[in-house]
C-alpha cells in the first residue's frame, strides 16, 4: 500500500514513470501527455525491459468504471507515422506493439494474465501478442493503454522472454485512469 501512495504522491508531483522488477523482467510505465489532443484521458506507455529477447505477453485490464480510449481510426497495433500525422489523436489510440519494425502477432485471447477471451474495446482488453522480431533486448515498449480519466480497476501482465521460458507476473490497480503496479 505505501508503494502505491508512493506512485500516486510521484504523479501528482509531476514524476513521469512508475518501475516494478519481477525476477528478470521488469516493467515500467510512463506518463505520455495527451493534453494537446484529448481532453479527460491519461495515456501511458507499458514497457518491459529483459536479459534476454522479450518473446510475448498477455495483458487482462478491467474496468469497473471509465472507459478506455479507442481512436475512430485505430486499431490493435501501432499506428504508422503518417496516420499520425493526417489524425494527431491516433497517437493516443490504446494498441500493442512489439518494440522491433517487424511488428506484432496478435494469439488470442490473456489466458496468461487471467483473462477469459480476446477482447480488444473500450471496456476491457484482454489479449495476448508476440513479438515477429527476436531483437527486443532491454527496454521495450509493448503497448500504449488511454483510459479515461474516472477510469478505476485492475490490470495484470504476464510476460515472457526467450532463453528461460519462464513467465513473469506483474499486477496492478487503476485510480483515476492511472495505471499503478503493485508492489
Amino acid at each position: 500500500m505505501r508503494y502505491a501512495l508512493t506512485l500516486v504522491a510521484a504523479s501528482l508531483l509531476g514524476l513521469t514513470s512508475a518501475t516494478v522488477a519481477s525476477a528478470q523482467i521488469e516493467a515500467s510505465l510512463q506518463n505520455i501527455d495527451n493534453t494537446s489532443q484529448l481532453t479527460g484521458f491519461i495515456t501511458q506507455d507499458l514497457s518491459v525491459n529483459t536479459v534476454n529477447d522479450w518473446v510475448s505477453a498477455a495483458v487482462a485490464l478491467e474496468l469497473d468504471a471509465g472507459s478506455i480510449y479507442q481512436d475512430a481510426f485505430g486499431s490493435i497495433g501501432e499506428p504508422n507515422y503518417f496516420a499520425v500525422m493526417a489524425f494527431p489523436s491516433l497517437a493516443f489510440d490504446t494498441y500493442l506493439t512489439g518494440g522491433g519494425t517487424w511488428g506484432i502477432g496478435v494469439l488470442g485471447g490473456g489466458g496468461d494474465a487471467g483473462g477469459i477471451a480476446f477482447q480488444f474495446d473500450n471496456q476491457r482488453l484482454d489479449v495476448s501478442w508476440k513479438s515477429n522480431s527476436s531483437t527486443e533486448i532491454g527496454l521495450t515498449r509493448i503497448a500504449r493503454i488511454t483510459l479515461s480519466d474516472d477510469a478505476q480497476g485492475r490490470w495484470r501482465l504476464a510476460a515472457m522472454q526467450a532463453e528461460d521460458g519462464y513467465r513473469y507476473d506483474i499486477t496492478g490497480t487503476i485510480v483515476d485512469g492511472v495505471m499503478l503496479i503493485d508492489p
